[in-house]
């Protein structure tokens, strides 16, 4: 992973903004291998996951798939289908799968993830 913070090497962790530079959290190098726009919950009616499906639908699945992002939908509970069917609705290249507590997959779908959002 990387810290906060540009790398030495070649210059590349940050972004020119407003009048001065904003720090990425990781190099541009590593965010371009980073595509889930991504939710990880439990799939109940108070985690308002379908905040998440509505975000998907407000971007909407062309402009998604022109900046190469994929949403990532990660939980179970009672609203696993409804929301399933919602996103898939909203993004047919969505995905959609349970949750693992395995350290390695978390870390793996972290490590690929550009932005987690968590309604």
């Amino acid at each position: 992973g990387g810290g906060a913070g540009g790398d030495a090497g070649g210059g590349d962790g940050g972004v020119a903004g407003g009048g001065g530079t904003v720090a990425l959290l990781a190099p541009r190098r590593q965010l371009r291998r980073r595509r889930w726009l991504l939710c990880c919950s439990r799939l109940s009616p108070e985690k308002n996951v379908g905040a998440f499906v509505a975000v998907v639908r407000s971007i909407g699945p062309e402009r998604l798939r022109r900046l190469g992002v994929v949403p990532h939908l990660v939980g179970s509970g009672p609203l696993a289908e409804e929301l399933r069917a919602a996103l898939l609705a909203a993004c047919p290249f969505a995905v959609v799968s349970a949750f693992s507590s395995d350290p390695a997959r978390l870390a793996e779908l972290f490590e690929a993830t550009l932005l987690n959002l968590h309604p």
